[in-house]
């Protein structure tokens, strides 16, 4: 391999490639406000959520203690990318008014379904294949020049209480297959998704990659886990199972969405593999 040459650098961002969730949390007057972040990072069932100082998230989770974490897939980029310039703040804060307008009601601004949360208050995204629902722990405060330049900025650290996934991605009632989840990453501001074929598995012997096609974003059916254990870094291994079939009757979304019929599934899968990562603290927008 030929040498390498390296330059000194100063990104404004260090967006290194980490995937993008939309993040439910309760408004004052009950109703769910929805904001875009990549960062983030989890360790067995506990997330730190990387927020400003300024974001309506921030303010909501020091209020009221509940959020879900919704992972949209790669082909929601354009929904989500609808609320980017959006914040809950009214009045917007001085740092974003050239960019932001406020917003009350974000799900029909983005074209996206309110679906009510089994332990939590704030809704779930109907058309996000996974919504991973959480209690905030603490809140913890982050320090370092350039943060303070973006205003200052917190790490939330959330438990998560249940998690869903939409059965299209369940493999043999014991999987999530790799080879058809993507999670929608964002690399330098610029949107991703994971390439077409795997390059290998941890603690296995290689096999032969033959990814699928993720299926479209619409309201789908989810898989509701009951596990004891949820994540690692850089993964999600997902195992115990108890396997149950029932519908549910949601009630209506609070900004006028209509509610929806939804078969749920409880099951046990034998290993659930994601992709999760930190990032710099800008891409959360409110």
């Amino acid at each position: 391999m030929a040498q390498r040459i390296f330059q000194t650098i100063e990104p404004k961002i260090l967006y290194f490639g980490t995937p993008v969730a939309l993040i439910s949390s309760l408004n004052e007057d009950g109703t769910t406000n929805l904001a875009p972040m990549s960062s983030f990072w989890a360790l067995g069932w506990t997330l730190m959520l990387g927020l400003l100082d300024e974001t309506k998230t921030a303010e909501n989770l020091e209020r009221h203690a509940e959020c879900v974490i919704n992972l949209p897939s790669p082909e929601m980029w354009k929904q989500v990318e609808k609320l980017a310039p959006l914040t809950g703040k009214n009045p917007v804060p001085e740092l974003k008014k050239k960019q932001f307008r406020f917003e009350k009601c974000k799900f029909e601004e983005a074209g996206f379904t309110q679906l009510a949360s089994d332990c939590v208050k704030p809704y779930r995204v109907a058309e996000c294949p996974m919504h991973l629902e959480a209690r905030v722990r603490h809140i913890h405060r982050m320090g370092g020049e350039k943060l303070q330049a973006l205003g200052g900025g917190v790490a939330a650290e959330v438990e998560i209480v249940r998690a869903h996934a939409d059965e299209a991605f369940v493999k043999n009632m014991h999987h999530i297959d790799a080879e058809k989840w993507s999670p929608l990453v964002y690399n330098f501001r610029h949107y991703f998704r994971l390439a077409d074929h795997e390059l290998g598995k941890t603690f296995c012997g290689s096999r032969k990659p033959t990814r699928g096609l993720l299926p479209t974003a619409h309201p789908r059916p989810s898989t509701r886990f009951s596990l004891p254990y949820l994540f690692r870094v850089g993964c999600l291994p997902l195992l115990g199972i108890t396997v149950t079939l029932r519908d549910r009757h949601w009630p209506a979304a609070a900004c006028g969405e209509a509610s929806k019929n939804t078969k749920e599934t409880t099951m046990q899968p034998r290993f659930l593999a994601a992709a999760s990562g930190a990032g710099d603290s800008v891409f959360r927008r409110d």
